[in-house]
């Protein structure tokens, strides 16, 4: 928090990434517009209440362009989230959420060279965080950084690089509920508060507060 009381750069940035996944869930879900998506959720859910609990104010600029831009590309964006994926697990095959996390990610690699990609392995590890516990975290920052490593090596180690992302075996999108609390999804709006709150906090450190202004 700034010292007038608004949520710092990296805050609204982090609750755009939040809110971007949420309006991706909401057109793979229920079809529709982005554009009207994105007019609906700048209208009502960016900074705003809901069921009376306030809102972290999102950076609107960021969060169109995620939605915007993974809509425009989509074809990219999910053909190089395929190159990476196991064969076991193609893009179809993941649970709605999961693809809305990682195509919001892989836009950010593809398509945002002013962005570290470490960062947005980060903040959208943070994400998965909000809605999932343990695998599918562990899924995104797999696919995410054989990716990066793919698309964008001259920023990333090539250390860890490899053809395919070594992945946990993901909840598929016929089977959320069979393997207990720990792992079942939330409500893409359950974390619209907490989520966006907490992982901002987060997302300022590895890869760390040197690289706020990139966001």
């Amino acid at each position: 928090m700034t010292r007038s009381g608004r949520p710092s750069r990296g805050r609204r940035r982090s609750a755009a990434r939040l809110a971007a996944v949420q309006a991706l869930y909401q057109l793979d879900l229920a079809g529709g517009g982005a554009a009207a998506v994105v007019g609906e959720f700048n209208r009502y859910r960016l900074g705003g209440e809901v069921e009376g609990a306030q809102l972290i104010e999102a950076d609107p600029e960021l969060f169109g362009d995620l939605v915007l831009g993974v809509t425009r590309h989509r074809d990219d964006v999910d053909g190089a989230l395929s190159d990476v994926l196991s064969a076991e697990w193609s893009l179809a095959r993941l649970e709605l959420l999961v693809r809305a996390i990682l195509r919001a990610g892989a836009y950010e690699i593809l398509f945002r060279p002013d962005i570290d990609p470490p960062l947005t392995i980060s903040e959208y590890v943070d994400v998965a965080g909000s809605f999932f516990a343990r695998r599918e975290p562990a899924l995104i920052n797999s696919v995410l950084d054989a990716l990066a490593h793919t698309a964008r090596p001259g920023v990333m180690s090539t250390d860890n690089a490899g053809d395919k992302a070594t992945q946990p075996a993901p909840v598929s999108s016929g089977t959320g509920a069979d393997d207990g609390a720990d792992d079942e999804e939330g409500a893409p709006g359950d974390a619209a508060d907490d989520g966006a709150d907490d992982g901002a906090d987060d997302g300022e450190g590895a890869p760390g507060d040197a690289i706020e202004e990139s966001r």
